[in-house]
């Protein structure tokens, strides 16, 4: 699994390139979601948040997860995922060093729509389930020399 801290950097760097105010509120909900392993339910995440923002409601969580959706993950990584795709057209047979490492990336982009897609509810998508602890993903990590 993605460090937690780089898993929370990278959502919230997301948001703010699309304009998301992110709250102090929003911000621990994004940390939940960060450590998260699985696909915790709004209701698990509004148990966690009460610890640190007792005021917070329900309301807030399931909003801030449709926000979530509509602003940035699954679309973010669905469109890398076709801008690779179509790197990978491309040099298929033509540029093989182009190629590998294109593949690669969109194996990683792949595993990311997968990861969000499946936390935000969109149901298992088949794709996830092959980051390690620690280091680099199994898809990049020849390239990373």
């Amino acid at each position: 699994m993605e460090d937690p801290q780089a898993r929370l950097e990278e959502l919230v760097e997301k948001l703010r390139e699309r304009e998301y105010r992110i709250t102090p509120q929003r911000l621990v909900i994004l940390r939940i979601l960060s450590v998260s392993d699985g696909h915790p339910s709004a209701e698990h995440i509004f148990d966690r948040i009460k610890v640190e923002f007792p005021t917070t409601s329900l309301s807030t969580v399931y909003k801030t997860i449709a926000r979530l959706k509509e602003k940035v993950l699954v679309n973010a990584e669905r469109c890398a995922v076709k801008g690779y795709t179509e790197i990978c057209n491309m040099t298929a047979g033509k540029d093989h060093r182009t190629y590998e490492l294109a593949l690669a990336i969109l194996n990683e982009e792949v595993e990311h729509e997968s990861w969000f897609a499946e936390f935000l509810g969109e149901g298992p998508s088949g794709h996830g389930g092959v980051r390690r602890e620690g280091g680099y993903s199994p898809h990049v990590s020849k390239f990373m020399t």
